[in-house]
């Protein structure tokens, strides 16, 4: 809860102090991170979404088109639908009309582009994080023989003959690992 706070007020807060061109205005502002929350959390990974689902349908080695009981056919049709959908905007949004240089609603503010300009830069940002992240984990693990060990531990609850996950807890810890027993090789 502390990341996401800290997360959201590293968006909202410098947004509403940079953009505001009437004092005590927070409409640009508000325009501004709609668009980008439209852009990088609806529109992207749903985009991203779809094409996960697509690629479940139809490789043929992957059990989970076996065991879905959705008519096959219909449902890669509709994954086929909702990623189009999706991705068309992802592109389409660069694509400039002359006759607006600013978002809407921003008192010719805000730049039109600059919603996914920003989402895409956060998006990078947050992949950069995860390979230093993971670069550290590995460097770790090789260098102090630790490992990092991540425990989940699913709340499920049964209603109705069907098994419901309602939440799981899920922890982090670094612990010694351990090397293999030597074997003993006899004559």
């Amino acid at each position: 809860m502390v990341l996401h706070w800290v997360t959201m007020n590293m968006l909202i807060v410098p947004t509403v102090f940079i953009i505001q061109p009437v004092p005590y205005s927070a409409g640009p502002a508000y325009t501004f991170l709609v668009t980008f929350y439209t852009y990088v959390l609806d529109v992207f990974w749903f985009g991203i979404a779809g094409l996960g689902v697509l690629y479940l349908r139809l490789r043929p080695n992957i059990k989970w088109r076996k065991i879905s009981s959705f008519n096959p056919w219909l449902s890669t049709i509709a994954a086929l639908i909702f990623t189009l959908l999706n991705v068309f905007p992802v592109i389409g949004v660069w694509i400039p009309d002359p006759a607006v240089k600013y978002l809407a609603e921003t008192d010719n503010v805000v730049i039109w582009y600059a919603g996914p300009t920003v989402g895409l830069v956060v998006l990078g940002i947050s992949i950069l994080y995860w390979f230093g992240f993971w670069s550290y984990v590995r460097q770790r693990e090789n260098s102090e023989r630790q490992e990092f060990k991540v425990e989940r531990t699913p709340i499920i609850r049964e209603e109705e003959g069907s098994y419901i996950q309602l939440f799981e807890i899920v922890g982090f810890r670094w612990s010694i690992r351990r090397s293999p027993l030597p074997t003993c090789h006899g004559s």
